[in-house]
């Protein structure tokens, strides 16, 4: 039983360090994001885009931490299924057109973001407590 306990708690450890990395990645976005939408350029809209790619793919590192987590902890009910749009569509009118709309949109997309991954780190903080108590 303390194995699994251990085990458990390693999956929530890995779940909340990937968390913070993506929350520091989204606060640096977040700058970005503000800056592109009042002085930003053609050049603005890349990085922010690229970063906004780095995002996703961080999100997707956390969703599969999040699968192993769940195995581990059989009665965890979180689901994870949220990120930044960053389709064609989205790059063409944010980039090519440097939109004020998709901006707006943007913006608005990485703080509804950064608050779902600040209570979802809440959560598992909360589990890891838990089994650190049980240990």
């Amino acid at each position: 039983m303390i194995n699994e306990i251990k085990e458990a708690r390693q999956a929530a450890a890995n779940v909340l360090e990937l968390i913070d990395i993506t929350l520091g990645k989204l606060r640096n976005v977040r700058s970005w994001s503000r800056f592109d939408l009042f002085l930003g350029d053609f050049f603005t809209s890349l990085v922010k885009r690229s970063k906004i790619s780095d995002i996703n793919s961080s999100l997707a590192e956390i969703d599969r931490a999040m699968a192993v987590f769940k195995s581990e902890l059989s009665d965890v009910k979180s689901s994870f299924d949220f990120g930044i749009s960053n389709s064609s569509f989205d790059i063409v009118f944010d980039v090519v057109f440097d939109n004020i709309f998709t901006d707006l949109r943007v913006l608005s997309e990485i703080n509804e973001l950064m608050n779902k991954l600040e209570a979802l780190r809440q959560d598992v903080s909360a589990v890891y407590e838990k089994l650190s108590r049980e240990l």
